[in-house]
C-alpha cells in the first residue's frame, strides 16, 4: 500500500484520521476516526504502533554496565 505522501497527502503515515481524510477526498464519502477503526477490524487489518527508542538510549550492555555500578554504590551506602 502506498504511503499518504503517494496519494497526495502531506502525512508520512497512515492513521485513521489520515485515511477518513484520503476517502473523503477521493470517494466524497464521510468517515469518523471511529468508524476507520472497525472497518479495518472488520477486514482483520491491525494497527501497528511505532516502537518509541530515544536515538541517544543507551545500548543493552551499557545500561547492564549503569545498573552494576549503581547496585555496588547502593551497597556501600
Amino acid at each position: 500500500m502506498a504511503g499518504p505522501q503517494a496519494c497526495g497527502l502531506d502525512h508520512g503515515v497512515w492513521t485513521a484520521p489520515v485515511m477518513a481524510k484520503h476517502i473523503n477526498k477521493k470517494f466524497g464519502a464521510t468517515y469518523t476516526s471511529d468508524s476507520i477503526y472497525d472497518i479495518m477490524k472488520r477486514i482483520d487489518f491491525s494497527w501497528k504502533a511505532p516502537c518509541s527508542m530515544h536515538p541517544k538510549s543507551a545500548s543493552k550492555k551499557e545500561q547492564k554496565e549503569f545498573k552494576k555500578k549503581q547496585s555496588r554504590l547502593s551497597s556501600t551506602i
